[in-house]
């Protein structure tokens, strides 16, 4: 009888306990809030990464409901801080003890109420700077000049104070772009002559913070400085030394593979080639259209400040020039092979006005021009082609968006890609007219013989591109003389339709309203990769924004595991 006697009396003790805990709560209940902001100097510090603040930062808390003083408790770095006596209230503003060590880290543990919050923050570290410099504006026949870019860490307090702490060797000038970064120039350099850019300790940052240590840069100017002018002799300046001498000959060289307009003198000695316009002369003649447009599309990073970057800034630079240039370089090309000048572009013009004006050398009409500029946005973009996935595939290597586009239009080139209007036109040439269109497009399909413009991996219909180039066309046929381009197109289209219940795509007809408006068959794929360009360079910009390496596996099918002879 004992046993129920124990606990009964366990059961009224455990009663009064838990009795007395109630009541205790409900006298002086722990109250429960949430942290509804947590900010160091303004930044939250429950954010990722955690915060870089002053050396003297100011900490703001908001709760969701007033607390009494008792209620709150902060401690950093495991020591308690001090909270004056405060009235009942949501906020807590504490200046946290310092002034802290630049570059270290801590950590605070917040009480308030019943919630606790445990969180890091670091101090800004002293004010730093990047410096680069580059050789600007070289002629073979005048002194050099040199120019820096200095990029602090943070905006400076004082863009006077910051300069009296900044020097350059020669004849500088200074202009600031912002708070944060400064342009200088400087002039009077000989070949071989050094350049130097020193920042002194002491800038103050706009934070209160200052820069501790100093830094420097420096630069030379190549002993070989060489011009090259089309058609005439080739100047060379150098120092007379031994390394000045096996410079020029490594340059000599240069000359016959590249025969670039001009070179430049890089950092570290070297000479880059600008080989766009000489490169289109001296090949006008022998190069394959594509073979040169890659070519030229590679040296449009030359020896600009974006070559090598993939920040957005360059690369939307980057796209612009290639979108405006390559269309240049196609019309310099044809009228080059053609042996006439070429034409320069003209502002006042668009862009379609402006390359079929390059072209031909004088304007054309409104509504050629105006249908140019159709199939131009019609060839500009169209999700993962092979060409834009090749673009893709290099941009996500890290590479920029020169050589990234420079791979897509090399891709664009085959015939079962870019290429297939060319060929198409020229199974077309073969043929001759529409009566004999349907006989011989059956003997191509009976052969086995590819015929380009038809099928698409994406549509099972029509596709929609060549909808409106078909009337186009059409349109473009009334005047258009014999041969009737678009009567034996549509007799190849109604033909093997019949025969393979096949639809055309964009390259179809794309071909005949190329050969009604004058463009010459082997400038259809270029102009593909002109417009296709814009395309290409929305997908590396898309690629690098968020960029991971494209790396397909690959599946074994070759011979089976086999012993190998001792």
């Amino acid at each position: 009888m004992r046993l129920p006697v124990f606990l009964g009396a366990g059961a009224v003790t455990t009663g009064m306990l838990l009795l007395g805990g109630l009541a205790a709560t409900e006298l002086n209940p722990v109250p429960v809030v949430n942290v509804d902001a947590m900010e160091l100097d303004g930044a939250s510090i429950l954010s990722t990464p955690p915060p870089q603040v002053s050396p003297k930062p100011e900490l703001v808390v908001r709760v969701s409901r007033a607390l009494r003083a008792g209620d709150w408790q902060l401690s950093m770095d495991g020591r308690r801080v001090a909270l004056a006596a405060a009235p009942v209230a949501t906020i807590l503003r504490v200046a946290l003890p310092g002034p802290l060590p630049m570059g270290s880290k801590h950590t605070v543990q917040l009480t308030a109420g019943a919630m606790h919050v445990r969180a890091g923050f670091e101090v800004v570290p002293p004010l730093g700077a990047e410096v680069s410099m580059r050789l600007y504006h070289l002629q073979v026949d005048g002194p050099a000049s040199i120019a820096a870019t200095i990029q602090f860490s943070r905006a400076v307090a004082d863009r006077a104070q910051a300069q009296t702490h900044l020097r350059m060797t020669g004849h500088p000038t200074f202009t600031w772009r912002d708070a944060r970064t400064v342009e200088l120039v400087s002039t009077g350099f000989a070949l071989s002559d050094h350049a130097a850019v020193t920042i002194d300790p002491g800038i103050q940052a706009a934070d209160g913070t200052w820069s501790r240590q100093g830094q420097s840069a420096e630069l030379t100017v190549p002993s070989t400085l060489t011009g090259v002018l089309p058609g005439r002799m080739v100047q060379m300046y150098y120092v007379n030394t031994d390394e000045g001498r096996a410079s020029l000959l490594a340059h000599l060289r240069q000359i016959d593979v590249l025969s670039p307009a001009w070179y430049d003198a890089n950092a570290d000695g070297g000479i880059t080639g600008y080989a766009r316009r000489d490169v289109i002369d001296a090949a006008a003649s022998d190069a394959l259209p594509m073979d040169l447009l890659r070519t030229v599309a590679s040296t449009l990073s030359f020896g600009t400040l974006r070559q090598g970057k993939t920040d957005r800034a360059s690369e939307l630079q980057a796209a612009a020039t290639l979108i405006a240039k390559i269309p240049t370089a196609i019309a310099h090309y044809h009228r080059r092979r053609q042996g006439l000048d070429p034409v320069a572009p003209d502002a006042s013009l668009g862009w379609s006005e402006n390359f079929l004006a390059m072209l031909f050398g004088e304007r054309q009409s409104e509504r050629h021009n105006r249908i140019f500029d159709v199939v131009m946005i019609l060839h500009a973009e169209h999700e993962m082609n092979a060409s834009t996935f090749a673009a893709r595939v290099v941009a996500g290597t890290g590479a920029d968006l020169v050589a990234a586009v420079t791979a897509g239009i090399a891709a664009l080139g085959g015939p079962l890609h870019g290429g297939a209007n060319a060929a198409a036109m020229e199974i077309f040439e073969r043929i001759g007219s529409p009566e004999r269109t349907p006989d011989a497009v059956r003997e191509l399909l009976a052969s086995k013989q590819k015929l380009y413009g038809f099928g698409h991996p994406l549509y099972r219909a029509y596709d929609p591109r060549a909808t409106i180039l078909k009337r186009y066309s059409e349109e473009l046929s009334a005047d258009g003389g014999d041969p009737n381009w678009y009567a034996i197109t549509d007799a190849a289209e109604r033909t093997v339709f019949e025969e393979k219940g096949l639809y055309p795509n964009v390259d179809l007809y794309s071909a005949s309203v190329y050969r009604y408006l004058g463009v010459p068959t082997d400038l259809f794929t270029p102009l593909f990769a002109a417009s296709r360009v814009a395309g290409q360079s929305a997908h590396v910009l898309e690629q690098h924004a968020n960029n991971k390496i494209i790396r397909p596996s690959a599946t074994y099918v070759g011979e089976p595991r086999r012993s190998f002879p001792a």
